[in-house]
């Protein structure tokens, strides 16, 4: 491999020396070949559009650096630039080679990232040799490919942008086969998806196929009005080759209205792109529309110079389609000019060349021009012969473009049959996905049921366990007592009998108590509540409810005061099941207090309208550690036990829980061990009356209400355990410590935690 001396640069010292100095630095910092040539190849891609002339000799350089680098990859990549390069610079039949290389390397690798691009190469070289029925075939391969692509990913904007590339062609090939309503179809609905994908340059080489198709059909200023706007979108993204040909196309739109000033002006600019490109062919062919422009001006003469001189020029291109083109035009000038024999020979070249190289197209026009020129001379046998070839040579031209549009027809009957497919495949799949979704489903519910299951057996099993431990206590106790009764009957004093005698009828309360409390869980279990609201006196349930209490109050001696600041306390409310709750309150108060000790019940209005109850007593109390185990199934505090042997076993709070929930009510507890325990039920205030059953539409009402408003006495400052208490709150499952409580378990306050948590 070369090595610049100046620079110690490998490559060839020609090549380097016409590098973009902003790649020559980037290649300079590198540390490999392998490196530079992915640099050369990615400056190579990004400016084959804007400056094709650096980035051919960009990839020119990274070929060369892979002379002794073993790498097909990077080669295929050298090749798929240079394919696009010699394209925009005008050799196609070098394009056309590079490119089918690429493509052969990348599918074999399945590098459907880089075949779609290639494939897209090759359909514009195809396009540019009029092989329509090829061009369709690679821009259709493109097109599913993207398809595919997309099925995956329907957010990938280069996928997208490809295939509106594709289809924008698609129209193109339909419009050059004279299928001009098929054409501008699909040219309108890539242009309609490239405003959405905002695709600046794709949508300045889709605005200049849709202005080639109404200049074809004849609407020169719906086809100015694309050319235009192409011009301004392919400036704006630096897209040079397109936009020399956009020009180039709105020069021959304005010679066609005969605006020959615009004509040439147009036409100049373009020349002026073809030249900075180093695109020969493009300037030739320019230079060869000006000419004619003088021609069409009156100023013959000037344009056969410029025909000769261009011809001469250019001769070294051996581009047939340029040839053509200049012997055409050269007949054209020398027939105007009365020279009908040098004129001819010139048509008689073009045709020769047309013949040699098929293009039936050609062969046929130059016919045609030679059976005017005879006809106008009258050279009528000549003239006939030649009218014949003519129309003989229609005809297989009429063949061919049938033959070539029957090909389109099955690419894209094959299309649509694998469109089908795939989305037959994806339906079935989505059909399949959906049952084992459902599948899936079905087994989490079975799963989520059967643990639902083991988890109300295990609770049963531990409540039967339980509740047979207080039962055989409570069974085992009254046995005994009566038992001692009927033995000693004759022998007891009638004291001792009386006191015998009311211990077997409290332990059967009690057993009735604990079975009825049984029985209430299963039905809120199985069917739920059902509830009435209106406006009660809440004190006199209060009243009822101590009243119905009396046995229990008075065996431990238990002082009941009962504090209201209202009497009658009227408050809206479910009579049945807020009596439960402040019943099961008064009960755990009376079982957890020792003898002659005192209850509290508190009635309190709300700052709402609502009412706030709390029930409090001068029992054991509950540490803090406990706390969360009440209001929850079989939840009971350990070490904390009835102070005469009670039976517990943990429903009450979890009933009262789910009752208050749906009342939406809020309860909560206070405690402080050794002191005894507060709870609460705070009732909300509601506007609505009447019954409210299982499977009616709930209230709107109910959406707003909450259970949290302070007491009158409370005002701003809202609710705060009294000192050394701790406060439990089911709803968030949080405790809440007072300064004193908080400061005996030695734990900073939690501002300074959450400080503490920060730094």
């Amino acid at each position: 491999m070369l090595v610049d001396p100046n620079t110690g640069m490998p490559g060839a010292m020609d090549l380097w020396e016409k590098l973009d100095p902003e790649l020559q630095e980037q290649l300079r910092c590198a540390s490999s070949d392998a490196e530079r040539v992915d640099i050369a190849n990615k400056y190579a891609w990004s400016k084959c559009h804007s400056r094709p002339r650096e980035a051919l000799n960009a990839a020119l350089y990274a070929e060369s650096l892979l002379e002794e680098l073993n790498d097909d990859c990077r080669r295929a990549h050298c090749l798929r630039n240079r394919a696009a390069l010699f394209f925009f610079t005008g050799d196609a039949e070098q394009a056309l080679q590079a490119a089918r290389t690429a493509l052969a390397w990348f599918e074999g690798h399945d590098e459907t990232r880089w075949v779609i691009p290639t494939l897209l190469v090759l359909g514009g070289i195809s396009m540019r040799l009029a092989q329509w029925d090829k061009a369709y075939d690679y821009y259709s391969r493109a097109q599913q490919l993207c398809e595919q692509l997309l099925q995956n990913d329907p957010h990938n904007q280069l996928a997208q942008r490809n295939w509106a590339a594709a289809l924008s062609n698609i129209g193109s090939v339909y419009a050059a086969l004279g299928q001009f309503e098929q054409g501008l179809r699909r040219l309108l609905q890539a242009y309609r998806h490239q405003v959405e994908l905002e695709d600046k340059r794709g949508l300045g080489i889709t605005a200049i196929g849709i202005a080639g198709v109404y200049v074809q059909l004849g609407r020169f200023q719906e086809a100015e009005a694309f050319l235009q706007q192409a011009c301004e979108l392919l400036r704006e993204t630096e897209t040079t080759y397109m936009l020399a040909l956009a020009l180039s196309n709105l020069g021959h739109l304005m010679a066609l209205q005969r605006r020959w000033e615009e004509a040439q002006r147009y036409q100049e600019e373009a020349l002026a792109l073809y030249k900075g490109m180093g695109n020969e062919l493009g300037e030739a062919a320019t230079l060869s529309t000006l000419a004619m422009l003088y021609f069409h001006q009156g100023k013959t003469l000037d344009a056969f110079y410029e025909l000769r001189q261009i011809l001469q020029k250019f001769q070294h291109l051996r581009d047939v389609n340029l040839a053509i083109k200049l012997r055409r035009e050269l007949g054209d000038v020398l027939i105007a000019m009365k020279d009908f024999q040098v004129g001819l020979q010139h048509y008689h070249i073009g045709m020769q060349l047309a013949r040699q190289h098929g293009m039936l197209f050609w062969e046929m026009e130059f016919t045609r021009l030679c059976a005017r020129i005879f006809e106008e001379q009258g050279v009528l046998d000549k003239a006939l012969d030649y009218y014949k070839r003519y129309w003989a040579l229609y005809e297989r031209f009429l063949g061919q473009r049938r033959q070539q549009a029957i090909t389109v027809l099955e690419k894209e009957l094959e299309m649509e049959r694998l469109r089908y497919e795939r989305e037959l495949y994806r339906l079935r799949n989505e059909e399949l996905a959906t049952a084992l979704a459902e599948v899936d489903r079905q087994r989490a519910e079975v799963e989520r049921a059967y643990s639902e299951y083991q988890r109300a057996m295990e609770e049963r099993f531990t409540l039967l366990s339980v509740l047979s431990h207080e039962l055989r206590n409570l069974v085992g106790g009254i046995m005994t007592n009566a038992d001692l009764i009927l033995k000693g009957l004759n022998r007891l004093e009638p004291s001792v009998i009386l006191e015998t005698a009311d211990y077997i009828l409290r332990a059967s309360e009690h057993l009735r108590d604990e079975l009825q409390l049984l029985s209430r869980w299963q039905t809120l279990e199985m069917k739920g509540v059902q509830h009435y609201y209106q406006v009660d006196d809440l004190r006199e349930l209060v009243r009822r409810i101590v009243a119905y209490q009396h046995r229990e109050i008075s065996y431990k001696d238990i002082q009941v005061i009962v504090d209201s600041e209202e009497d009658p306390f009227r408050v809206p409310m479910d009579w049945t099941h807020t009596q439960e709750i402040l019943t099961n309150y008064l009960l755990n108060a009376i079982k957890y207090s020792p003898k002659g000790a005192r209850v509290w019940i508190r009635l309190r209005r709300t700052a709402d309208g609502g009412a706030r109850i709390a029930v409090e007593d001068e029992g054991v109390g509950i540490p803090p550690s406990e706390l969360p185990k009440l209001f929850k199934k079989l939840g009971r505090a350990e070490n904390v036990h009835p102070t005469l042997g009670e039976p517990s076993v943990g429903l009450g709070l979890y009933i009262v829980k789910w009752l208050a929930d749906r009342m939406r009510c809020r309860v909560w507890c206070e405690s402080c061990r050794g002191k005894g325990s507060i709870f609460y039920l705070q009732i909300p205030f509601r506007r609505g009356e009447g019954p409210y059953f299982v499977g009616d539409p709930e209230p709107e009402e109910w959406q707003h209400l909450r259970a949290e408003a302070p007491t009158l006495e409370e005002g701003e400052q809202g609710y705060r355990p009294r000192p050394g208490w701790v406060a439990y709150f089911p709803d968030e499952d949080r405790l809440v410590y007072s300064p004193e409580a908080l400061a005996a378990t030695g734990e900073p306050p939690p501002e300074e935690r959450e400080s503490a948590d920060m730094a």
